[in-house]
């Protein structure tokens, strides 16, 4: 079906208007109703990507469900950068239906959407794994992390070193965590 993108835009003030009712504890339609409506706004914007902007719903969270502050813990930056060494040759994205199917270690493609994976990391851990990352990068929903000044960087890198080193020797942390954290600084 083709959408116009007046179409798309009074999707999301409608979806605008049922979230606000949710997080208002009056919800105004069932959670199956509200999914079909995201998951066609999100099938719209795959087909036009042109047409989505940040404050869309679609972008908030990143992923379905999940809190966008988690996105940013060590585990879930690592696979985030994980998902950028992914090989093309290795990913099929399936844009109508937000999907993936990706190669990895195993011997069957891991099925990947922006909910889920069949991937043991995601099955263990409950959270997004590097394919969801992946599946998100190639969608258009999240960019690669910018490059950084690395004078900068290690200047910052000295910096914390050195409050970890007073830390320590004020007394405030045991010798065990700042040889931990030491080491991982000089990495």
């Amino acid at each position: 079906m083709d959408h116009t993108s007046r179409e798309h835009d009074q999707l999301v003030e409608k979806l605008r208007v049922l979230e606000d009712a949710y997080n208002n504890d009056a919800p105004l339609v069932s959670d199956v109703e509200y999914d079909k409506m995201k998951n066609e706004l999100l099938r719209i914007e795959a087909e036009h990507p042109e047409w989505t902007r940040l404050d869309h719903t679609t972008q908030k969270p990143l992923f379905d469900g999940w809190d966008n502050t988690i996105l940013i813990e060590p585990t879930q930056v690592k696979n985030r950068l994980n998902a950028e060494k992914l090989k093309a040759k290795d990913v099929k994205i399936d844009r109508p239906s937000l999907r993936a199917e990706i190669q990895g270690s195993a011997s069957v493609p891991y099925q990947t959407d922006l909910s889920g994976c069949t991937c043991p990391d995601f099955r263990n851990r409950k959270m997004p794994c590097k394919h969801m990352y992946r599946l998100a990068l190639e969608l258009g929903l999240i960019e690669k992390f910018p490059e950084v000044d690395s004078t900068i960087e290690k200047a910052v890198v000295q910096s914390a070193a050195q409050k970890w080193k007073d830390e320590f020797t004020q007394g405030r942390i045991s010798a065990q965590l700042y040889a931990r954290v030491a080491e991982a600084l000089q990495k």
